[in-house]
């Protein structure tokens, strides 16, 4: 990811509309984020990702996320009101402005921002077009909303709703469903497992579940997937058993997903909907974080998938789906269904932008 953005006005000239994406590295969500918006947008734009929070911002976020879950929560429903969201906005804008004065905003058509932090902080620098996209689906707090932005996105009418509620205009929302990687809607062959096999992913917030989970799944017909992502001392911890396949950090996620029976995780929106894009049920395990809590609804309502918090009971409901994949099969056109309406997120938000920037250009013709 580029540290410092620099675009000249020459190579501009006659090219594709510049669009810059603001990310950060707070748990690798918002990057896999930042990722699929670009690679659904790069056919029709010149697209660059930057980070935005320094490095010290995102660590101190891990660790209150990891180490301090309790604190986390409190912190995030204090926050969830109009005039603590300014003071947490002001506070970050002294923190994220020795890295955002790097950019060149007038080399960029539009500024898209996935990062909550990202949101406010760049209004007050006064691009020319500046959009969000809410990263939470379903449970959407204040520090996200923007009313200087120009759009919106959010992924489902729940979190429309919210947005409304909450104060935002109408005509500033559009839903446009949740972008996902490409390599999650290319059709990948078909990999029929002789054994009933899951997948879990164990990064961030998840890691303690991971662990009590395949610690209890001690049957030997169970081939498990497990993905670690950063977290060296999950990898490091979990056992070495015959039917187990450890992974770090990967970027062929789709490959190791395809043909999994079930995807096991906390119910971060990246992972669940990569895997309602492959038509997989999801087991939310854990206890969510606050943002995150939107979701375990979400797949009760949807009826996408299954929620267990408890570790233990989550290992024994996956040994009963494994003696009785009906149960799993019986979900998939719920989650097919789904998957239709999210695929179209790319095209949705492409087409905005476009309508967004051809009239800001019209605009100033008149």
């Amino acid at each position: 990811m580029k540290k410092v953005l620099i675009s000249s006005q020459s190579e501009k000239q006659g090219s594709a509309k510049q669009v810059l994406i603001l990310t950060s590295k707070t748990g690798g969500g918002h990057e896999s984020l930042a990722q699929a918006i670009k690679e659904g947008l790069e056919k029709e734009f010149q697209i660059e990702i930057f980070d935005g929070l320094p490095t010290l911002a995102a660590k101190i976020y891990g660790f209150v996320h990891l180490y301090l879950p309790t604190f986390f929560n409190l912190a995030y429903r204090l926050a969830d009101n109009k005039p603590a969201a300014k003071i947490l906005h002001f506070f970050s804008f002294l923190l994220t402005y020795p890295s955002l004065r790097k950019i060149n905003f007038e080399d960029f058509d539009l500024i898209l921002s996935v990062q909550p932090f990202l949101t406010e902080e760049i209004a007050w620098l006064n691009p020319k077009k500046f959009i969000v996209f809410i990263a939470d689906p379903v449970s959407i707090s204040q520090v996200w909303l923007c009313p200087k932005a120009d759009l919106t996105f959010v992924a489902t009418e729940e979190g429309k709703k919210l947005c409304l509620k909450k104060g935002l205009p109408k005509r500033k929302i559009v839903v446009s469903g949740f972008p996902v990687r490409q390599q999650f809607l290319k059709k990948l062959p078909k990999k029929e497992k002789s054994k009933f096999t899951i997948l879990v992913g164990g990064s961030g917030y998840g890691v303690r579940e991971t662990k009590e989970i395949i610690k209890n799944l001690k049957n030997k017909n169970i081939q498990i997937i497990a993905v670690c992502g950063r977290s060296k001392s999950l990898q490091k911890s979990l056992p070495q058993r015959k039917n187990i396949k450890i992974f770090g950090f990967v970027k062929n996620m789709a490959e190791l997903m395809t043909g999994c029976h079930l995807i096991i995780g906390k119910a971060g929106p990246n992972l669940l909907f990569e895997s309602i894009a492959l038509g997989i049920p999801f087991l939310a395990t854990g206890y969510p974080p606050e943002q995150e809590k939107g979701n375990i609804e979400l797949i009760k309502k949807y009826q996408i998938g299954f929620v267990e918090e408890n570790p233990q009971k989550a290992a024994e409901l996956i040994k009963e789906l494994a003696k009785n994949p009906k149960k799993l099969e019986k979900l998939k056109p719920n989650i097919q269904k789904l998957a239709k309406v999210h695929k179209m997120a790319p095209k949705i938000i492409a087409s905005q932008i476009a309508y967004l920037l051809e009239n800001s250009i019209a605009a100033k013709r008149r």
